[in-house]
């Protein structure tokens, strides 16, 4: 796994756009090697319970983990450390340090992260991540008719329909969320840079 962080030291190959919503910025970035962690993830949510069922939409579940082993929906910074995977911590900051050369914001730290598996007819409500600078979401599994990932704007809300293997990063002010998803298995990692 380490092999991914050295093919990763050039972080500007890996920008494929840039998209101003209002006074903010998504970043879309390709993770070629995405196909490694998709398959770790997707065996992980067959094997376990999710820990935290959406309220507002049955068919979305998350997948977190605390440091004492029990599931705890407001300690999930250790799914990284769970599948010793320090490699895509260190993916993450650098990619957050980049997206702050294209927006004045400085991040430094992951400081949550979770899986979201989202079946057909589930959605996500809109939402800020307001305990953060920025937020990210990385497509691990992107089936055909799967939700893009919506951003309100002040006038209406910009859909950013993503490839399977895509990161996207933005302020985490922005809020998103998805209507109804038509795809099984909509598997994304979304995290935090404080």
């Amino acid at each position: 796994m380490q092999i991914l962080f050295q093919e990763l030291l050039t972080v500007n190959r890996l920008l494929v756009s840039k998209i101003r919503i209002d006074d903010s910025l998504v970043c879309i970035y390709r993770i070629d090697t995405y196909k490694k962690y998709q398959k770790l993830f997707l065996e992980h949510c067959q094997k376990y319970p999710p820990s935290h069922l959406d309220p507002k939409s049955k068919e979305l579940v998350h997948y977190y983990q605390s440091d004492s082993g029990r599931v705890d929906i407001h300690k999930d910074k250790y799914l990284l450390s769970l599948f010793n995977l320090p490699e895509l911590n260190d993916l993450f900051i650098k990619l957050g340090k980049d997206f702050y050369t294209h927006q004045p914001i400085k991040t430094n730290t992951v400081s949550d992260a979770w899986l979201n598996l989202c079946f057909q007819g589930g959605s996500q409500f809109f939402h800020p991540h307001l305990n953060a600078k920025v937020s990210g979401t990385w497509f691990l599994n992107y089936p055909k008719q799967s939700a893009p990932l919506g951003f309100k704007s002040k006038n209406n809300i910009i859909h950013i329909e993503p490839n399977e293997g895509d990161l996207l990063l933005w302020d985490s002010k922005l809020e998103h969320g998805y209507s109804i998803n038509q795809a099984n298995n909509r598997l994304s990692l979304s995290f935090n840079l404080s």
